[in-house]
């Protein structure tokens, strides 16, 4: 007797009818694919991989050689500045003015400078005197330094050049030493180091 089909119907087999359950099956047949018809194969013109970047690379320069046209005529075209804005009233008459309220003008006496003016000429003057004090000074110090180095290169020199006689050495006349021969202990040789063998 074949065993009956579980499904979503029925209810599920107990244990007690057989020993082991019934594997659910995992076969839908809603989730399988159709089985795709062949298609003829299309002809497309060969190319080689580094075109299709180069040709990818041109049209980026391109693009960005437009844009930076673009943005050159736009820095050609002249704009206008803004009318600047005066927080300030402007100028007017006294007579056309209509402030009630505004303070009268008040006029003061003409101040000359001049005695100001000529404390401060004499003050520079004097320091000017004292600038070109100290700086002819200066130069007379390094000059007479300077004068004091060529002196002494001068002496150096001078020095080196005077001739010197050489340094006289007395004459040893070569005369040949005789030999004196040293005179020798003899020595005689121990016998008794050894033993006879016949002893």
């Amino acid at each position: 007797m074949p065993l009956p089909v579980r499904s979503a119907v029925t209810p599920p087999i107990s244990k007690r009818q057989h020993a082991l359950d019934i594997p659910e099956t995992t076969y839908h047949p809603e989730t399988v694919r159709p089985r795709q018809t062949l298609q003829p194969t299309i002809p497309q013109p060969f190319e080689f991989p580094g075109d299709y970047f180069s040709q990818r690379s041109k049209e980026q320069f391109q693009r960005l050689l437009s844009q930076q046209g673009e943005r050159e005529n736009q820095l050609r075209i002249h704009k206008a500045k803004q009318v600047p804005k005066f927080f300030q009233k402007p100028l007017a008459h006294a007579e056309d003015s209509t402030d009630d309220d505004q303070d009268a003008n008040v006029t003061y006496g003409m101040f000359m400078n001049s005695a100001k003016r000529a404390k401060e000429r004499k003050a520079f003057d004097e320091y000017m005197r004292r600038k070109e004090e100290l700086t002819r000074e200066m130069e007379l110090r390094e000059e007479e330094e300077r004068n004091n180095r060529e002196k002494q290169e001068v002496q150096e020199l001078r020095k080196q050049m005077v001739y010197k006689a050489m340094e006289y050495k007395p004459v040893q006349p070569f005369l040949p030493v005789r030999a004196e021969p040293k005179y020798t202990v003899p020595k005689t040789f121990n016998f008794t180091m050894f033993k006879s063998p016949c002893k």
